[in-house]
């Protein structure tokens, strides 16, 4: 469960409003007087979106020697967004968008439908409505409610690549490789509670071999991977627990 600390604070956001107080323990610029009578909820809404953003990007780490782990200690249907990080030792090729948008979601880009396009101030957006004040609190609601963040630690990626082998006159596409721990954070804590090895290997059966078409081929086949992962680890999370399921991409 989350810390009671946490709950507090949040609460004090919600219901109380100490907008200054919070202001100054993120640090934020100092508040300026507004007429406009969403002015008030809008800073308290930003100020709940940055909290949340605290928690969601905090660095997670992979122990030195992962290995399967079951979520003995989750009893229930789990509600978690997911995120990736660059595990790494050898980063010989970039971890590129076309990749990881397929291995993240992004909650806190939904809240943009309810502002306005113009900000209230630097750090602030103003609210729509009335309305969309409420749309925007179910959304922080849920997020603040979340125990688990899953993680994809990324420790292995070899996109496929074109080349033509001494002696031969075509073109090939050797393999793509990546392997990840998914592992299922603690919000407060960092630490796992459980993970699992997901890899996947890329053929690159019947890419097109044309030299002009090799950089957009390179990306379709880095996206292709994205997407697998993402179905397998879906697969895979049945070895670890019988109440976690992926969560849809934004």
């Amino acid at each position: 469960m989350r810390s009671v600390v946490w709950l507090s604070f949040a609460a004090l956001v919600a219901t109380l409003g100490c907008d200054e107080a919070v202001s100054n323990e993120l640090e934020l610029p100092a508040l300026r007087k507004s007429n406009d009578p969403l002015d008030a909820p809008s800073r308290r809404m930003a100020i709940r979106k940055r909290l949340v953003e605290k928690r969601l990007k905090r660095r997670f780490e992979l122990g030195k020697r992962p290995k399967l782990r079951r979520c003995d200690e989750i009893t229930e249907s789990t509600d978690f967004e997911v995120t990736t990080s660059d595990a790494r030792i050898i980063k010989k090729h970039l971890l590129p968008l076309r990749l990881t948008k397929h291995l993240s979601t992004h909650p806190l880009a939904r809240l943009s439908q309810f502002y306005r396009s113009k900000p209230g101030s630097s750090w602030y957006k103003l609210l729509r409505s009335a309305d969309a004040q409420k749309g925007a609190s179910v959304i922080l609601d849920r997020l603040e409610n979340q125990d688990y963040i899953g993680v994809y630690h990324i420790v292995d990626f070899r996109p496929p690549r074109r080349f033509i082998k001494l002696g031969h006159a075509k073109a090939q596409w050797s393999r793509g490789y990546l392997t990840a721990w998914f592992a299922l954070h603690d919000l407060d804590t960092g630490s796992a509670a459980c993970q699992v090895r997901v890899h996947l290997i890329e053929t690159a059966e019947g890419a097109p071999l044309s030299r002009r078409l090799r950089e957009e081929t390179t990306k379709n086949l880095v996206e292709k991977m994205g997407r697998r992962m993402r179905l397998d680890t879906a697969k895979s999370l049945a070895k670890i627990s019988p109440h976690l399921v992926m969560p849809p991409l934004d």
